[in-house]
């Protein structure tokens, strides 16, 4: 039974009231009544007190960092080409990508401008050792065709001793030829092989009997480059330039016409000649 002094609480508040306490004896005091126990937040209420700190910057730094180590050991290394270009690259990728994930912005530029002079570095050493090695290549074929044409010439203008004659003024025996053998004429260039075309080929087979070997020829520049990448092999019979590998007997980097000269075993042989953006005659010549 409830008690009129202490009123029904309304459905679903939660708050439960103290049950009555019994009346006091005479001269006594009453004890008081006992707090009621704290109510539980109603949901969909935020709970009092002060809001939390704010969430810490990302200190995430990893790939600005990387972008920054990177980009500085390429410029270091941009003399070796494939280190020097590849780690450039990869640098201002990093930096990219670290610029857009918002980490260090500083050390992402640094990787970025440290990549891409690698790059630069790398290209222009890579051109400058291209344009040494052609002047290089030059150098020693027109050295090359000096050296034959000066060895021909000399041993064309060397000519035999006249035969001795004989001022005793006996006459000759009859019946003995008193001729004197003339000396023998120098060997006559007879061609071999002549192979003309604007792409790579080789003859058929050919012979050589162990004399000197001309080889003459003429390209042109088909391409209006200026330069020209043309290569001519005196191969031995049954080896193959791609297989075997070989060294080319005559390089020839610009247009026009030359000759230079060959010493060739006797045996069989086949002629090949590569050439790009030209075209050309060369024709083989033994002296026999």
């Amino acid at each position: 039974m409830s008690d009129p002094n202490f009123p029904t609480p309304p459905p679903g508040s939660g708050n439960t009231p103290p049950p009555p306490q019994p009346p006091a004896a005479p001269g006594q005091f009453a004890p008081p009544a006992a707090y009621p126990p704290p109510t539980a937040p109603n949901p969909g209420y935020p709970a009092a007190g002060y809001p939390g700190p704010p969430p810490a910057p990302n200190q995430n730094r990893g790939l600005a960092l990387s972008s920054m180590i990177v980009g500085i050991a390429s410029l270091v290394l941009c003399g070796v080409l494939l280190l020097g270009f590849a780690g450039g690259v990869t640098a201002v990728i990093l930096g990219i990508v670290a610029i857009k994930k918002s980490q260090s912005r500083g050390m992402s530029l640094t990787g970025i401008i440290t990549g891409g002079l690698a790059i630069l570095a790398s290209i222009g050493i890579f051109l400058a050792s291209l344009a040494f090695l052609g002047g290089l290549s030059n150098a020693t074929t027109q050295a090359l065709e000096e050296l034959d044409r000066e060895a021909s010439q000399s041993t064309e203008q060397v000519t035999p001793d006249a035969p001795a004659t004989d001022d005793s003024g006996d006459e000759s025996t009859p019946g003995q030829d008193s001729t004197t053998d003339a000396p023998a004429a120098p060997g006559t260039w007879t061609e071999v092989a002549t192979i003309t075309g604007s792409a790579d080929q080789q003859t058929d087979t050919i012979a050589l009997s162990g004399g000197k070997v001309r080889v003459s020829y003429d390209f042109t520049d088909t391409a209006g480059m200026g330069t020209i990448v043309a290569a001519i092999y005196v191969m031995d019979e049954g080896k193959d330039l791609m297989k075997d590998g070989g060294i080319p007997d005559v390089m020839v980097t610009e247009a026009g016409a030359g000759e230079t000269i060959l010493r060739k075993s006797a045996g069989d042989y086949y002629v090949r000649v590569t050439a790009a953006n030209a075209s050309y005659t060369v024709k083989i010549e033994e002296q026999k």
